[in-house]
């Protein structure tokens, strides 16, 4: 990618570092560098040559970086670069080790260490929070740069300041990234990570964003320093950096934003659309859940009617078996009573044998008068009664096996 459609918070720390080794490359084509912390080697991107060796701090970008080193005991010999780079890795490493990493650096440098760094502020801590908190709430992601800042806390420039101007005649401090430039570029690049194709106009506003930005980046709070310390002069305030015609960006920039907005457009019309679906399906929805609790409540009657009908039934069959026995008890009163009958009968015919033979002894006898005024008078009027009982009680059965026979019918008709 081309230096000036980096973000503007790396074109500038990487132009500002290129341009402070002017005088190295005047006196040595092609000097030996160090870029500490290469992560993805942009340097080489802003420098005209050069022999470089890249190495990372971090294991995890070791394979962008070729290698991995400890900064607290570099593998390299003492004065073995003529340059050496270790831009931002001060913030990802604990504070307690800086000092010797800084020593580490200062040994393997021969000419010129230039370092870049966010300033210990209150201000980059509230915006660096701010941005985390954007990122974990709305993207849903983790910055671990930025998470890394929080853990280990942001240098202060002024022990570093000093530590350089110990061990070099020459040093300078340059302010990058003005804070408001610094937080508008991580805001635009959060935003334009939410559009479509969008990354040619990202690359395209971070050029327009980079050819003013040496005519602001000192004229508002810094987020980042640059020191460079070197044993021969160095220029202590940066050119104006060679980017391309202006003209040529915008003409970049316009069909891409053209394109992006008829991306947009055609997705308005289609969530259009789908919102017009939608509502018709939650029309469709509320009427199938009222067409539902018209069913839910016509079945909740049915189970109403349904129990009070069971109820009945069970009431009905509850009397039923009451007429069953009372059907019962009056079939087997009807039996005692026929037995009754029954035996009465067999004593009336016993009488009638025994007045017989009677009569037929009174007869012989002299007292036959007698005999039937006190004795077959009274016999033949109780044999009338029984005949009487005998008939009142046929004529009892007879009604109760009428009655029984209605009642039945009764009972089967309501159980149809």
């Amino acid at each position: 990618m081309e230096a000036i459609f980096q973000a503007p918070d790396k074109f500038q720390r990487y132009w500002l570092a290129a341009t402070l080794c002017q005088p190295i490359f005047e006196n040595q084509p092609c000097p030996k560098i160090l870029d500490l912390g290469a992560h993805e080697g942009l340097i080489d991107t802003f420098l005209p040559g050069g022999w470089k060796v890249q190495a990372d701090i971090n294991s995890d970008f070791q394979d962008l970086a070729g290698t991995c080193v400890d900064a607290r005991n570099l593998p390299f010999k003492s004065d073995e670069f003529h340059i050496v780079f270790a831009l931002d890795i001060l913030e990802h490493i604990p504070n307690g080790d800086r000092d010797e990493v800084l020593d580490e650096i200062f040994r393997v440098s021969r000419d010129l260490v230039i370092i870049s760094f966010p300033i210990k502020s209150d201000t980059n801590s509230r915006s660096e929070s701010f941005i985390m908190k954007l990122d974990q709430h709305v993207f849903d992601r983790v910055d671990l740069f930025l998470e890394e800042h929080s853990l280990y806390g942001l240098p202060d420039p002024d022990p570093i300041r000093k530590k350089f101007q110990m061990h070099f005649p020459h040093v300078v401090s340059l302010p990058v990234s003005g804070h408001p430039i610094w937080l508008i570029g991580q805001l635009l690049d959060r935003l334009f990570s939410l559009l479509p194709n969008s990354q040619m106009v990202a690359n395209t506003i971070h050029a327009l964003m980079n050819q003013v930005f040496h005519q602001t980046h000192t004229e508002s709070i810094p987020y980042r320093m640059i020191l460079g310390g070197s044993r021969m002069e160095i220029p202590e305030t940066p050119g104006v950096p060679k980017i391309s015609n202006e003209d040529e960006v915008l003409t970049r920039l316009i069909p891409e934003i053209q394109s992006i907005y008829q991306t947009l457009h055609n997705h308005h019309v289609y969530s259009l659309k789908l919102e017009n679906s939608l509502q018709l399906s939650e029309n469709r929805i509320k009427e199938f859940q009222q067409e539902s609790q018209r069913q839910s409540h016509a079945m909740s009657d049915l189970e109403s009617r349904c129990r009070s009908l069971e109820d009945g039934s069970n009431k009905i069959m509850d009397e039923f078996q009451v007429l069953e026995k009372a059907y019962l008890a009056l079939e087997t009163a009807y039996r005692n009573v026929e037995d009754a009958a029954h035996r009465r009968l067999i004593t009336s015919r016993n009488l009638e044998t025994t007045l017989g033979e009677q009569t037929h002894q009174i007869k012989k006898s002299k007292r036959v008068e007698e005999f039937q005024q006190n004795t077959i008078k009274p016999l033949n009027t109780m044999l009338n009664a029984a005949h009487n009982r005998i008939s009142e009680l046929e004529s009892q059965i007879a009604n109760l096996r009428e009655s029984s026979t209605e009642q039945s019918t009764e009972n089967q008709d309501q159980d149809r």
